[in-house]
């Protein structure tokens, strides 16, 4: 694989990052099912969703019908293997609820392959960062103080 075919590889792997996160976002089951492989698997820590309907039986699970909220993704690390039919990935997620606060911090651990010229997701693994209240650090709030809480 030549570095265009890898530029174009990662461009088109984003992308089906940041198609996940509307179609789920904006309740589109059929586009969103689209984008997993047959034999998908979805994990958070022990919990494991095996299968294209499973993983698509708790992501509609996630979202009632009149419950919206909004993914925030971070830029993706994407990496290409040399065989250009798979790759791995991360990305930092936000999931903002309707009322602004943040109901998800993770970074999403993902396998992907190509089956017939389109990137599809193989294992999406969900890192949770624990909520945790309080102030942030005294660093940041000396810098940034009047803009933060």
């Amino acid at each position: 694989m030549d570095a265009l075919e890898n530029l174009v590889a990662q461009q088109e792997i984003r992308d089906l990052s940041a198609r996940y996160a509307m179609f789920l976002d904006d309740h589109d089951w059929d586009a969103l099912a689209r984008l997993w492989t047959e034999d998908a698997v979805w994990s958070v820590g022990d919990i494991i969703f095996d299968g294209r309907p499973a993983v698509m039986g708790f992501l509609r699970g996630c979202l009632i019908e009149d419950y919206f909220a909004k993914h925030i993704n971070g830029q993706s690390l994407i990496e290409v293997n040399e065989d250009g039919i798979t790759a791995t990935g991360k990305t930092d997620v936000l999931w903002l609820a309707q009322n602004f606060e943040t109901q998800v911090m993770a970074r999403y651990v993902d396998s992907y392959v190509k089956v017939d010229g389109r990137w599809l997701f193989k294992h999406r693994e969900e890192v949770a960062v624990a909520y945790r209240p309080g102030p942030v650090s005294s660093g940041p709030m000396a810098i940034g103080g009047p803009t933060m809480r």
